[in-house]
């Protein structure tokens, strides 16, 4: 990244701890397995917002908490990361969000979620993040929480003009028409793509299609991730695809989180919409070399080192 300055992140979303067992194969119905158990944070928007952090940005969390053990747990790592906690609420008797995880030898997974305080944030968790009224904050948010926080940061962003960011996991219901012109960035993977424009995404081109189906419904910039074939694009300037990094995958749970809260970084410091996803690309293949969520999110400065061996560029499609 050029600047020294990242900017000031905003993250909306999910908060929970992960519990890991690394199994050789994932169990068939019936099936018990062994494994090594770990346990970790973990949660889309606390993932995110780690991730930003190990860029050096200014980091703001909105999310909840129960006022559990496994609450206190995570404001520590938090607070490891220098992450903002003003607009994390903690909830009086209430459980924080828990993940279920295997993962197996070939870094496949199995996840399975306790929502717990999650499920109930609602608009109102928005007023204490002081960010969220400057035009210069850039504002990541996911959809494993109610839709009516979600409408409400639309809402600010017409209002304040701030970047908004959608990482649209998971998409369970479809977005109002009148919120897709205030989408800055949207992030979907092909499966999620496919559900929000009706196109089946199995390769570049039809990436590129669905992309393009976005920018139609006003999103200024669509970014489809593929996984080992890379992102594909489409904004202001045209479309085309950002190839992946090629590494060893040992766990790719926090892939999509480590992408989308460095694109959020880079988005600030990167000269063109590309470069901003070829850096965030970066990051994600470095998490999956790594087992667990926010232990696999790398540091700014690995991410600068991983890309000085790396040599990567845009192809058009």
């Amino acid at each position: 990244m050029k600047t020294a300055d990242p900017g000031t992140i905003v993250v909306v979303g999910t908060s929970n701890l992960d519990l890991t067992l690394k199994v050789a194969h994932l169990p068939q119905s019936g099936e018990t397995v062994l494994g090594d158990y770990s346990r970790a944070g973990g949660g889309k928007a606390a993932n995110q917002a780690v991730a930003a952090a190990r860029m050096g940005a200014e980091v703001h969390l909105v999310t909840r908490l129960g006022d559990d053990a496994n609450g206190g747990e995570m404001r520590q790592l938090f607070a490891d990361d220098g992450i903002h906690l003003d607009a994390a609420k903690t909830v009086p008797g209430g459980t924080t969000g828990v993940a279920l995880i295997m993962v197996d030898a070939a870094a496949n997974t199995m996840i399975g979620v306790a929502e717990g305080v999650n499920r109930f944030m609602d608009p109102s968790d928005l007023d204490q993040c002081a960010p969220l009224r400057s035009t210069d904050t850039t504002v990541i948010v996911e959809l494993g929480i109610p839709a009516a926080v979600v409408e409400r940061l639309c809402e600010l962003r017409k209002e304040v003009g701030f970047t908004l960011i959608l990482n649209p996991a998971p998409y369970v219901n479809p977005l109002p028409d009148w919120s897709w012109p205030l989408l800055d960035v949207v992030t979907p993977n092909e499966i999620e793509a496919g559900m929000m424009t009706g196109i089946a995404v199995v390769d570049e081109a039809t990436a590129i299609e669905a992309a393009l189906d976005l920018r139609a419904r006003g999103v200024k910039r669509a970014a489809i991730t593929l996984g080992a074939k890379g992102v594909a694009f489409a904004d202001e300037t045209g479309t085309g695809v950002i190839p992946a990094f090629q590494v060893t995958a040992v766990d790719t749970t926090a892939a999509s989180d480590a992408f989308n809260g460095v694109l959020a970084v880079a988005l600030t410091a990167e000269p063109t919409f590309p470069a901003a996803l070829r850096f965030a690309n970066a990051a994600a293949a470095l998490s999956v070399t790594k087992p667990g969520a926010q232990s696999s999110l790398p540091t700014r400065t690995e991410v600068l080192k991983f890309l000085e061996t790396e040599r990567m560029g845009t192809l058009n499609v």
